[in-house]
């Protein structure tokens, strides 16, 4: 189980690369996270595997809260990230 509740990640400038993700991903679903360059996505990963922290806000994997476990690597399982090509595939061509 990966949760995110009220998490926001701020870098200096202020660089703002997550506001207020609230999520709930279940053990054995299969999510695909997308958007362009410079959305989110790669923080939202390094939070999951605990190679970054939340500027606030709480990320829980397998039961493990990354505040809790500040120097822990949460995971170790394959994450894939894949830029965002523009392909779009309908349903009907699955």
């Amino acid at each position: 189980m990966i949760q995110f509740s009220h998490v926001y990640k701020t870098y200096p400038g202020p660089n703002h690369a997550l506001k207020n993700i609230s999520l709930l991903i279940s053990k054995g679903e299969l999510v695909f996270i997308t958007g362009p360059s410079g959305a989110g996505k790669t923080t939202l990963f390094r939070m999951i595997s605990a190679y970054d922290k939340p500027t606030s806000g709480s990320v829980t994997v397998a039961q493990k809260n990354s505040h809790n476990h500040a120097e822990e690597v949460l995971i170790e399982a394959p994450i894939e990230c894949l830029p965002d090509s523009g392909l779009k595939i309908e349903p009907s061509e699955m």
